[in-house]
């Protein structure tokens, strides 16, 4: 077991969901095992997600794949988004698909609004795109909104994510291609591995440290862990087959090798 950590010496971990637990709703090796392990000795568990859609969607799937989970335990990228805007103090945002970040918006005070609102009030206003936002309407009101100073947000800024058929295009794809097109077009992404999301975690697990943070995007995940201060398991079933530059604490085929590794000391 030289230089591989124990589970045990962790105070919490940071699951990524997607390509970790499952794929499209099939499970994944080891994957239940391993959340009912973490669970079972006691560690605090976020399970932190950079897609797009609503909560449901992802407890959906997690139970599809065998694992059920408190509503809770799972952040979503949306969380990240309206933290930054209620920090920004903003009071109206028009959503592009983003649905969970029109799910967080509740209970925040700041209403949910079209984009020509935004154009005519731009004052306390933002923009936010998530993965499944039309790239024809985005281009239309992007222009405009950015020549009147309204800020832009993303759920994230992946270029690619673990989908059921392989590899899918993620936000950063549909983020480059904005930018490259739209002059003065800078959008601030907020979650993992940028500061937004990593201050949700932080104040969810305030006290619970070290953290173990749990992911298959060597470019997501990896730097992620590096903000928090924390150590990193990379597992190759979702978007990458190896850690390409990135220097996670320990690499391995799935969840089920890492219980071997970290739990069994096989």
């Amino acid at each position: 077991m030289t230089g591989v950590p124990r589970l045990v010496r962790y105070g919490a971990v940071v699951c990524d969901v997607d390509g970790v637990l499952h794929v499209g709703g099939d499970p994944l090796p080891g994957a239940a095992t391993w959340i009912e392990t973490v669970r079972a000795l006691g560690l605090a568990l976020l399970l932190v997600t950079n897609a797009s859609w609503e909560r449901s969607v992802t407890l959906g799937r997690l139970s599809a794949a065998g694992i059920e989970v408190p509503a809770g335990l799972v952040v979503t990228s949306g969380e990240a988004v309206v933290d930054e805007l209620v920090r920004m103090g903003t009071r109206r945002t028009a959503v592009m698909g983003a649905g969970s970040v029109t799910e967080a918006l509740g209970g925040t005070g700041i209403r949910r609004v079209a984009p020509a609102d935004l154009l005519a009030e731009p004052r306390d206003a933002a923009l936010v795109l998530g993965v499944a936002a039309d790239r024809e309407e985005a281009l239309r009101w992007l222009g405009p909104l950015v020549g009147a100073g309204v800020p832009v947000l993303s759920t994230n800024r992946d270029m690619v994510y673990a989908g059921a058929s392989g590899p899918e295009m993620g936000t950063g794809m549909l983020i480059g291609e904005l930018e490259e097109a739209v002059p003065g077009l800078a959008v601030r992404a907020c979650g993992k591995p940028f500061a937004p999301m990593a201050r949700v975690v932080r104040e969810r697990l305030a006290g619970r440290e070290p953290l173990l943070v749990v992911g298959d995007n060597p470019d997501v995940d990896v730097p992620f862990a590096q903000r928090l201060g924390a150590d990193s398991l990379l597992v190759l079933t979702g978007a990458a087959r190896d850690a390409g530059g990135s220097h996670p604490t320990l690499v391995v085929d799935d969840l089920e090798r890492a219980l071997e590794m970290m739990v069994d000391g096989s």
